[in-house]
């Protein structure tokens, strides 16, 4: 409200952080009215037969050294590269859109990397948003989301976007966009409790890609 007020008293510098506490009070208010229906939801007890819902198999977490009892991943840095490289080309791509992309990554707990603005709306002032989550891999690799970015994806719906970067290193690479990565890849995805995060097959990044594009 204060920064409505100054930006109405002539304040045009506000205009932006006006616009970033709009959203952000938005992500809160959608965050807590999903998680109320979750609740409302876990309310409604079901009389019915036993079925089975999953398995679970529980592996050793990737690049493990067993001799030792030491686990860690192998090739951090170039995981990281990787990451940095595909945050590049994301953040390339939103600008030659006309957006305007900001880099949230070290923040803690938001679910998404980037924060990108459109163009306002000549009528209203309004400025479309898409909350990125950015995931640069080698091809044919599966993507992994963290437990909070995929609630996010699932609180945030429309507003969230995947941008998949295949061998981010390479020339002419792209990101594949997918929105709302919550309800259109949750056929693929499955969670993986040894290391805690949520897997899709690469197929399904292509799949989906093609039927919406």
């Amino acid at each position: 409200m204060a920064l409505r007020a100054r930006e109405a008293q002539g304040e045009s510098e506000v205009a932006l952080a006006r616009q970033r506490a709009e959203s952000d009070l938005a992500d809160l208010q959608r965050a807590r009215t999903e998680r109320l229906n979750g609740l409302e939801r876990m309310t409604i007890a079901r009389n019915g037969p036993v079925r089975h819902v999953a398995t679970l198999i529980v592996l050793p977490p990737s690049g493990s050294d067993e001799s030792n009892g030491a686990a860690g991943p192998v090739g951090r840095d170039e995981d990281r590269q990787t990451e940095l490289a595909a945050m590049q080309i994301v953040i390339d791509y939103e600008r030659a859109r006309g957006w305007e992309p900001i880099d949230i990554s070290s923040e803690r707990g938001p679910g998404f990397d980037i924060r990108s603005l459109g163009p306002a709306d000549p009528a209203t002032g309004m400025r479309p948003v898409r909350r990125i989550e950015v995931k640069g891999r080698q091809r044919g690799q599966p993507i992994r989301l963290t437990r909070n970015e995929w609630l996010k994806a699932q609180q945030l719906a429309e507003s969230y976007w995947l941008y998949v970067v295949w061998n981010p290193a390479e020339p002419n690479a792209a990101p594949i966009t997918i929105q709302n990565p919550g309800y259109t890849l949750e056929h693929a995805a499955r969670e993986v409790q040894a290391i805690s995060h949520i897997e899709i097959a690469a197929a399904a990044i292509s799949q989906t890609h093609s039927a919406i594009a």
